[in-house]
């Protein structure tokens, strides 16, 4: 993350962080699709720079390679704009950074170090969150990430050359307000989620009527909205009525509307549901009958309450969480079933696949993609699940 500074008043330019950041996705994007060209027709391209002065002679031995065939020249012009733009690229990216270092010089010290003690507290915080260790080792007064976490190493250079010649600052004071912060706020969340969790475990013991239990089955559980064959959505229903886990996550969406309504769960549900289905538009996920339905969102929903109402029943590998009143739960449980359509697709929609494979993104989801199914149902497990959607989604 990049120290940036809100741009003035009237500004519609790109601050020079949003420059070098735009442009290392450029570069990125280049290095990721000359990846997949043969090592082979790789030096015959060089080769053929060399030939033409494109490039310097290096301690390569090029004279044996076997020059470009007429067919494989379009390649190699495609493989030299790339090397071209790239160059120029590295050529805005070092005139951005002295932008940028010209824009923190004015901003001042203090400036920058009130940006740096936000930027490590958003990452103490996201550090808690993905690492079970990591809060561990703070707390144990463990110095972790000692380092200064930029994206650039144009920016740590200059970081260091503000700070060591215009002020005797170390790194770590920001990082160490930074953390106390970060703690701070961890254990006042604590607190009030071990309230909440509390209160939802007592509510827990009071019975729910059996017609209310079996109402939300019937209703937000079964699929009986998805546009599935009759006889499909009976089975689903039976099949429903008689699953244990069914009937444990009705009760669990019964007393987690128990001040709202059930009403209010069905929206959280509906708005999940929505915002997964906006997402599969965008990134080409075909979606089937049942992702159109709101029942996994409140089938979901039911469990993470009920986890978060039984904290002795919880695997300690996934995080408890009110999914009525944390983002990140609701987040957690549309990458889910993101990751769930992904998969499906995968495995039964060649285009999607064919697709996928061809994009410059799969290789940071290929091994789950590539995964064998974990479950009875023919799918990943749903910590793996949560991951291929949300690494889908970035």
């Amino acid at each position: 993350m990049f120290i940036d500074f809100p741009p003035k008043s009237g500004e519609t330019e790109p601050t020079p962080a949003e420059r070098i950041t735009s442009i290392n996705a450029e570069l990125s994007a280049i290095d990721t699709e000359e990846a997949h060209i043969p090592a082979e027709l790789r030096k015959r391209y060089e080769q053929q720079m060399l030939q033409g002065g494109v490039i310097g002679t290096e301690d390569k031995n090029y004279s044996r390679i076997e020059p470009l065939r007429p067919e494989e020249m379009g390649g190699f012009e495609k493989f030299r704009s790339s090397y071209d733009r790239a160059i120029d690229l590295q050529g805005e990216k070092r005139e951005a950074a002295r932008a940028l270092e010209a824009q923190w010089r004015a901003a001042g010290l203090e400036a920058i170090r009130e940006r740096l003690i936000e930027i490590e507290r958003q990452n103490v915080l996201r550090n808690i969150r993905t690492d079970p260790g990591y809060r561990d080792r703070l707390l144990k007064g463990r110095m972790v990430n000692e380092s200064y976490d930029g994206t650039d190493k144009e920016e740590r250079e200059v970081l260091d050359r503000i700070f060591s010649a215009d002020a005797p600052v170390e790194m770590g004071f920001p990082k160490e307000i930074a953390r106390k912060e970060a703690l701070a706020e961890l254990q006042k969340q604590a607190e009030v989620a071990a309230a909440a969790s509390e209160a939802a475990r007592k509510a827990a013991e009071v019975p729910v009527p059996g017609l209310i239990r079996e109402q939300i089955v019937k209703t937000d559980l079964a699929y009986q909205d998805a546009e599935l064959p009759e006889e499909l959505k009976k089975q689903t229903l039976e099949w429903s009525r008689s699953s244990e886990s069914a009937n444990r996550y009705a009760e669990s969406v019964a007393r987690a509307g128990a001040i709202g309504g059930i009403e209010s769960v069905r929206k959280v549900a509906a708005e999940i549901r929505d915002t997964m289905l906006s997402e599969a538009t965008r990134l080409g996920i075909p979606v089937t009958p049942y992702g159109q339905s709101a029942s996994w969102a409140m089938w979901d929903i039911g469990k993470q309450y009920h986890f978060f109402s039984h904290p002795d029943e919880n695997n300690p590998e996934y995080e408890i969480g009110n999914p009525l009143e944390s983002e990140e739960k609701r987040e957690e449980i549309l990458n889910r079933h993101l990751g769930w359509e992904a998969y499906e697709a995968f495995q039964n929609d060649p285009a999607y696949k064919v697709r996928v494979m061809g994009s410059p993104e799969y290789r940071k989801v290929e091994s789950l993609f590539t995964k064998p199914p974990k479950t009875s149902h023919g799918t990943l497990n749903s910590k793996d699940l949560a991951e291929l959607g949300k690494l889908l989604r970035e």
